[in-house]
């Protein structure tokens, strides 16, 4: 028997003990969101109601997962015992929309935050997410055209951190509607742009770049700028093949006659901004195929090449010891999980799958998507027998209803699982 065979029985065999001699008395509920259903907080607090109902004697643990996208300034900030700022910013389309952004006391965090985050050991920090201004998810169908979606809301919410006294920013940028390389959030932070004419262009969203003829290297509030730490797990370059907007360009409503056409302006746009701070030539190419720079619609590139201290930080290690996941982890017998859909994406990096990467063959782990990969899931079953897969709609349901039922069907779900395990 190879030692794959043997980890495989001997995780079987523990899954099987442990649920014929042991009842669920430690529930951890982590979940990540279910995309335009259900965030990560309302999955944990679904699942949460079930339990007490029909297990009240189970303690409960909760700890939402954000990838840096929708609830990552809320979840950060909870965890941290900070508190939430509202604020009314620019939309994607530029309309204005309500916005929170967290602020916490750094020596509150566990002290490896900041030592990731290479940021001062005291202080106040402020935690930003994109989604809350330039999110895909805060946009109807027909809305979503990155040609005409900007960041300008996320440099609104960076410039009031800064003016609000915050020793550094921490940026999520899950997520978003954009692929303006952060030209919105830098135009926000005082970046201009001028025609032939030399007169302004504003509101520079990818289908007016052409208009503009000169790019300003004045950014107001550069010498005020804390450090800034992009929490992000996408490796992707900014231009090309895996670049942002080949791979992401049609997740955020890009028709696919557009993408050369897009691809062609990110280039010449990229271009501009290097020249603009002053990169040097023979760096061009490095940064636009830097790892991590296609992140976001290429937000990370254009604050990278526009401020002095910006620096990406792997996403899922930082929230891991934010919110103390090995701890939580190692106390728990049986742990919630799920997201929207099990696929080849949940084993490379996203939380759930780190999440199923880290338990321990003795726990059970039950983990719940609205739909579920026929391949990914033979190999969770071949490499971590003791996971559950559920999913949460029969294969025919229409998307619309599966959507509107997630909460439901998650609570049935969990609900049958306690019942009958």
């Amino acid at each position: 028997m190879s030692n794959k065979e043997a980890f495989y029985f001997y995780g079987l065999t523990l899954r099987l003990k442990h649920s014929l001699s042991e009842p669920m008395k430690k529930a951890l509920l982590a979940f990540d969101k279910f995309k335009d259903a259900l965030d990560a907080l309302g999955a944990c607090e679904t699942v949460s109601a079930v339990i007490r109902e029909h297990s009240p004697d189970t303690e409960i643990r909760r700890m939402p997962l954000s990838d840096g996208g929708e609830g990552f300034a809320q979840i950060l900030t909870a965890a941290a015992g900070g508190e939430l700022k509202e604020l009314k910013v620019a939309g994607p389309r530029l309309k204005p929309v309500q916005a929170q952004y967290g602020w916490v006391q750094i020596e509150k965090l566990p002290s490896q935050v900041a030592d990731i985050l290479q940021i001062p050991a005291q202080g106040r920090l402020a935690v930003i997410e994109m989604a809350q201004a330039a999110g895909i998810e805060s946009l109807h169908a027909s809305e979503r055209d990155p040609w005409h979606t900007s960041s300008f809301g996320v440099g609104e919410m960076m410039a009031d951190a800064v003016a609000s006294g915050a020793d550094a920013i921490l940026l999520g940028i899950g997520g978003s509607a954009t692929i303006d390389l952060g030209v919105g959030a830098l135009e926000a932070l005082g970046l201009q742009f001028y025609d032939r004419d030399l007169q302004p262009v504003r509101q520079m969203t990818p289908a007016r770049w052409k208009l503009a003829a000169t790019v300003g290297s004045t950014l107001k509030l550069a010498g005020k700028m804390p450090p800034v730490r992009i929490a992000c797990d996408v490796r992707n370059p900014l231009v090309g093949d895996k670049g942002a907007t080949r791979v992401f360009g049609p997740q955020k409503g890009l028709k696919a006659r557009d993408i050369p056409r897009m691809e062609r302006w990110v280039d010449k746009m990229a271009r501009r901004l290097l020249g603009c701070f002053g990169t040097d030539w023979d760096s061009y190419e490095t940064e636009l195929n830097r790892p991590g720079s296609g992140a976001a619609g290429g937000i990370a590139f254009g604050l990278r090449t526009a401020l002095a201290d910006v620096e990406l930080v792997a996403g899922f290690e930082l929230f891991s010891l934010w919110c103390r996941l090995p701890e939580n982890l190692d106390w728990a017998d049986t742990i919630f999980t799920g997201e929207g859909g099990l696929d080849a994406g949940t084993l490379n990096g996203k939380g759930p799958g780190s999440l199923i990467q880290r338990a321990r063959p003795d726990q059970q782990v039950i983990f719940m998507a609205g739909r579920i990969d026929a391949e990914v899931q033979s190999r969770l079953s071949n490499e971590y027998p003791w996971v559950s897969c559920n999913a949460l709609s029969p294969a025919h349901w229409p998307l619309e209803k599966a959507l509107r039922e997630t909460r439901n069907q998650l609570a049935s779900r969990a609900r049958d699982y306690i019942l009958h395990s």
